[in-house]
């Protein structure tokens, strides 16, 4: 499925193109009545383990996911990193605004609630998943100076050479008014509107992100990326 230059063709979707077609392969190998077992799965059944997940994202489970379920995975292949989805903010027990630092709380304002965040990305498109904003009085607030969503503080990005829309770095913050501009290691790289999410070119190495208002704050990231070939 896809293009004859192997990369991906817009509106085929696997699940509905590719799969399909492999079910009706595997029904090929084996013809006949199917009554639920395959002897190549037996086999394929050694290189499988069971391990308990989060049942929303498929990671392994951690502090915060309240449901998990047991599936099959290959050994030694299945992430390592625990669910990055489930997170625990303190947060307002009134407004649900999330705790601001600059505020004093008395006790019992304020207590602990696990939400589904997502990534810049998904959220751009889902308009959902976000985390628990501050207070509009909080100098934190989206509303008041910049804040960079996407890249992450201390993260380290892998770029795929020669896949389309991965050789680029996804960019994104808020402002409370105007355009935003970006810059990597004191070079202009371009200008996004609050809340867009725009890729840009990186090179691998050690950067600082900077991405500046039109009313004059800024914010400032520091990140690694790396340059991923092939199989690891």
């Amino acid at each position: 499925m896809g293009n004859f230059n192997s990369r991906g063709a817009a509106g085929i979707v696997g699940a509905l193109a590719a799969a399909p077609l492999m079910f009706d392969i595997f029904r090929a190998i084996d013809p006949g009545p199917w009554d639920g077992y395959y002897p190549w799965f037996e086999r394929a059944k050694k290189q499988l383990t069971q391990e308990k997940v989060c049942a929303f994202s498929g990671y392994p489970p951690g502090e915060n996911c309240s449901s998990t379920k047991t599936v099959l995975v290959l050994k030694n292949h299945h992430p390592y990193i625990k669910c990055p989805f489930h997170r625990r903010f303190l947060v307002e027990r009134k407004t649900g605004f999330r705790a601001c630092p600059f505020k004093n709380y008395r006790r019992g304002q304020l207590e602990f609630r696990v939400f589904t965040v997502f990534p810049p990305a998904v959220r751009q498109v889902l308009r959902q998943g976000f985390p628990p904003p501050f207070p509009p009085d909080c100098p934190l607030s989206s509303g008041v100076g910049v804040r960079i969503l996407s890249p992450q503080n201390g993260a380290v990005y892998f770029i795929v050479r020669g896949v389309r829309g991965a050789e680029g770095l996804l960019f994104q913050a808020t402002s409370g008014k105007g355009k935003i501009y970006w810059f990597c290691d004191g070079k202009y790289l371009g200008s996004s509107a609050s809340g867009e999410a725009i890729r840009f070119p990186v090179a691998p190495g050690k950067h600082r992100i900077l991405a500046q208002g039109q009313e004059g704050s800024s914010a400032l990231v520091n990140i690694k990326v790396r340059e991923f070939e092939g199989e690891r």
